[in-house]
């Protein structure tokens, strides 16, 4: 699983990072790329470069495909050993990582440089999600001070605060860079 900002704490295993690489777009388009290939090869042998049989063999083989990579999945699988914090870390980046089509956009009329006076609401399509000491917003995961957890876990039950609660905790710079990405909005204290 990518990671945008690079807040990994620690690099992918390489038989993960092998297995996921080109994966979130490869298993869309191999159906295409199978099926163009077939129409190449029947459009060949419609033109008399290569013979029917020819085009024939080379469909049968783009049909085993969709199994050579089931099996080289099933493989690269085996060879992965979850432990109890890698679920645990892959739940929270998975279930809070925004689908494909969703995109912050940052705003760009509005910087403030402090949060005290300000109320942190998350944006309605922020996943801010928590489990022990790890948090994960929008598949970025942070494990945040002891001291800091008691505040960043009240604003992803309540998708807001008080901005001098967070100010407080040592959260301003993290809560101003969050603004800066769109994952929340900074609104006046009433």
């Amino acid at each position: 699983m990518s990671n945008i900002r690079g807040r990994f704490q620690k690099a992918a295993a390489k038989a993960a990072a092998a297995y996921s690489a080109s994966i979130s777009f490869d298993w869309r388009l191999y159906p295409h790329d199978i099926a163009g290939s077939i129409a190449h090869a029947r459009m060949l042998a419609k033109q008399g470069i290569i013979t029917q049989r020819e085009a024939k063999t080379i469909s049968d083989g783009l049909a085993q495909i969709g199994r050579e990579m089931a099996d080289f999945a099933q493989n690269q699988l085996a060879r992965i050993r979850w432990n109890r914090g890698d679920v645990e870390d892959f739940l929270g980046r998975f279930l809070s990582t925004p689908k494909a089509n969703i995109v912050f956009s940052p705003s760009i009329r509005y910087f403030p440089k402090k949060i005290e006076n300000k109320t942190v609401i998350l944006h309605p399509k922020t996943q801010m999600l928590y489990l022990g000491a790890r948090f994960f917003i929008n598949g970025e995961v942070l494990v945040p001070r002891p001291a800091q957890r008691r505040a960043l876990a009240a604003l992803a039950d309540r998708r807001r605060a008080a901005g001098g609660t967070l100010a407080r905790a040592g959260l301003g710079r993290l809560i101003l860079e969050w603004h800066r990405c769109g994952f929340l909005s900074l609104e006046p204290t009433t």
